[in-house]
Formats: structure tokens, C-alpha cells, sequence
């Protein structure tokens, strides 16, 4: 009877998927399940693939074409999104960057790039370049003041093509965010219910 009851016991207790940490390597697909984390230092590169959890880079980390069910949150580190693919490459949940000083890019896409949740660059000496994204709620740019240290540009965000389902909001930045695609003779590129302060003529 007792051995039956520990059995029971062990069969109700929670199951939690591990923790992967990427080193500076190359992983190609196919699904990891649980969270990922790219340590400080570390050079990750994802080849296609899903991730089945959430994200955390201290290191750099560049996705091609990688599935995101989850966050993807950098903290101090570089993340740079390539060949997105629409849905099959999708991050899920949200978008955060803080305490970068590194060059930051949602790159062209093979279809499209798409983020399910928030757009979040707040706190950053580095940059952010968007060559196309959609998003499914808000993206905010806020009090980043660009030290140009890997000579990338003095631009905080160069926010390009983006379809936002709610608002864009920019404040505190220095210099101010901007659109390459905009010029004399084009409108902007930038779709949201309002855009909001330091990106109202964006």
C-alpha cells in the first residue's frame, strides 16, 4: 500500500523542462523545449527550429528563421532576428531590450517578421534597427541615449515598415528615433492607433 501511494504521489508531482544554455555555438532545430538562455560573453546562432519556452540573452544571439513560443527578453546583451519566415518564425510573446550597447536588428525577412506581443527598447546605449516587423500589441522606445561604439550609426531606432496593432510610443531618447524609408517624396512606413511623442511624425 505505501508503495503504491508513493507511486501515486511521484505520477501527480509537476514536471519542468530544462533550462538549455547556449554557448557560442550553432543550433540547428529542431525543437527545444523549456527556456534558453545565452550567457554573457556567449555567441549563440539558432538555424531554423522552435524554442518552446522562454528566452533570456546576457550574450548575443542571432535567430534564422527560429520559432519563439514565448518572451524573448535581453538584458546587457545583442539579439539580431534574420530570413523571417511569418508565422514559422514567430515570437510569440513579447520583445524586451534593456542595457544594450550593441547593434540590435529585426533584419528583411523571407516573408515576414511578426511578434505576438509588446516591442520593448528602454535603456540602451546601443541601437535598434527594424527592416520590417508586425506587431500584435505595442512597441515603446524609451530613454535610450546611443554611445556609438561599434560604429554602427548615432541612430537610436530606425524603425522601418512596421504594422503595430496598438501604439507607438518614444520618449527620452537622444538622439530621437527615425525611418530610413521616409523621405521627401514618401510617407511614412509605421502603422498604429497613435503614435506617440518623440515618434509622432514617424
Amino acid at each position: 500500500m505505501k508503495k503504491l501511494i508513493i507511486l501515486a504521489a511521484l505520477s501527480l508531482a509537476p514536471v519542468f523542462a530544462a533550462t538549455t544554455t547556449c554557448t557560442t555555438q550553432t543550433i540547428y532545430g529542431p525543437a527545444i523545449s523549456g527556456t534558453l538562455d545565452v550567457p554573457s560573453g556567449q555567441t549563440c546562432r539558432l538555424v531554423g527550429g522552435v524554442v518552446n519556452g522562454n528566452v533570456t540573452v546576457e550574450g548575443t544571439l542571432y535567430s534564422y528563421s527560429t520559432m519563439f513560443n514565448g518572451n524573448v527578453t535581453v538584458t546587457g546583451g545583442v539579439i539580431v532576428i534574420s530570413n523571417g519566415n511569418g508565422a514559422s518564425s514567430a515570437i510569440t510573446g513579447n520583445l524586451s531590450i534593456t542595457g544594450s550597447a550593441g547593434n540590435n536588428q529585426i533584419g528583411c525577412p523571407n516573408i515576414s517578421n511578426i511578434v505576438g506581443g509588446n516591442i520593448s527598447f528602454t535603456g540602451n546605449s546601443g541601437n535598434l534597427y527594424v527592416c520590417q516587423a508586425t506587431v500584435g500589441k505595442g512597441v515603446t522606445v524609451n530613454y535610450n541615449t546611443r554611445i556609438n561604439n561599434d560604429y554602427s550609426g548615432w541612430y537610436v531606432a530606425d524603425l522601418n515598415n512596421m504594422t503595430i496593432a496598438r501604439n507607438l510610443s518614444c520618449s527620452g531618447n537622444s538622439p530621437a528615433p527615425t525611418s530610413t524609408s521616409i523621405t521627401p517624396s514618401t510617407s511614412s512606413t509605421i502603422t498604429a492607433q497613435q503614435k506617440l511623442d518623440q515618434c509622432a511624425g514617424l
